[in-house]
C-alpha cells in the first residue's frame, strides 16, 4: 500500500493590517505609564499577521513599535507607508542635528513610554484605526535632550501613546527606519 500526501502552503493574502494598536499596561502600573527599564523599538517590513482562524496576511507597510522584551508584548505600534516613514526619518534627523549643535549633551540609552488609552476590561489591545506615528518634539532646548514621538488617532488631534528616547536611541531609530522604508518589501 502506498500513501501519498500532498500539502500545500497556505497562501498569503496582502491586505493591510490594522494601522495602529496600543497594549494593556500591566498589573502594578502607574500614571499610565509603562514600567521597564527594557524597551526597545523594532522595524518590520513587510508585516505578516495572523488571525485565530489561521489565516495569513501581508502588510507592505513598515510597522515601527516599541517591545517589552521580558514580556515579549508590543506596547504600540503603528504602521507607515513609505512616504510617512521617510519624513518621521526626516524629522527626527532634524531633532538629532539640532541636538548636536548644542554644547553640553547628555548621553546615554533611554526609552519610556506613556499609554493614555487603554484597552477595554478582556481584551489584551485597542485598535486605533488610522492611527499614525508623529513626532511631538518641536525643538531640542539645552534642559531636555529627548526626542518624544506619539500615535495620535486618525483626525490627527488626540496622542494616543507617546515614547520618549534619547538621542542615541533616536540616531539608532532614524538609521533603521531610514533603511527599511528604502528596502523593497517583498
Amino acid at each position: 500500500m502506498v500513501v501519498v500526501g500532498c500539502t500545500t502552503s497556505p497562501s498569503i493574502i496582502e491586505r493591510p493590517g490594522p494601522d495602529a494598536s496600543i497594549s494593556r499596561l500591566p498589573e502594578g502600573s502607574s500614571d499610565q505609564i509603562w514600567a521597564s527599564s527594557d524597551l526597545r523599538a523594532v522595524i518590520v517590513r513587510p508585516t505578516f499577521d495572523e488571525s485565530p482562524a489561521g489565516v495569513i496576511t501581508r502588510d507592505s507597510r513598515t510597522t515601527l513599535a516599541i517591545l517589552d522584551p521580558r514580556r515579549a508584548t508590543w506596547l504600540m505600534n503603528a504602521r507607515l507607508t513609505e512616504q510617512e516613514g521617510l519624513e518621521l526619518t526626516a524629522r527626527i534627523q532634524q531633532l538629532v542635528i539640532e541636538n548636536s549643535l548644542l554644547e553640553q549633551r547628555k548621553e546615554g540609552s533611554e526609552l519610556s513610554v506613556q499609554l493614555r488609552l487603554q484597552p477595554p476590561v478582556g481584551e489584551s489591545s485597542l485598535p486605533i484605526p488610522g492611527g499614525k506615528w508623529r513626532v511631538l518634539t518641536k525643538s531640542i532646548s539645552s534642559g531636555d535632550h529627548m526626542v518624544h514621538l506619539g500615535i495620535v488617532d486618525a483626525e490627527g488631534e488626540t496622542v494616543v501613546a507617546e515614547v520618549a528616547m534619547d538621542m542615541v536611541v533616536a540616531r539608532d531609530l532614524m538609521h533603521r527606519l531610514a533603511a527599511a522604508v528604502r528596502s523593497p518589501a517583498y
